[in-house]
């Protein structure tokens, strides 16, 4: 079982920072092509939700990733 300390140590670690800072790069990148409408194909609605739903369900995968180990009060 990973205690708050392990986590904690795991979370300052240099190698786990450069791999968090690029998936927040990954976040933003992600975001950008949203804000671009990169994920609009003109021809159907249903490949323009497809690609838009699944550009939105990386970056709720990724923000899951970045918030592993973040406990909330109380839990052990």
């Amino acid at each position: 079982m990973l205690t708050k300390e392990m986590l904690a140590e795991w979370r300052q670690n240099p190698t786990t920072r450069e791999v968090f800072k690029r998936l927040r790069t990954m976040i933003n990148e992600i975001e950008g092509e949203l804000g671009a409408g990169r994920t609009l194909v003109h021809s159907s609605a249903e490949e323009t939700l497809a690609h838009t739903a699944r550009a939105v369900g990386r970056i709720a995968g990724i923000n899951e990733l970045l918030e592993f180990g973040i406990f909330d009060e109380g839990a052990t």
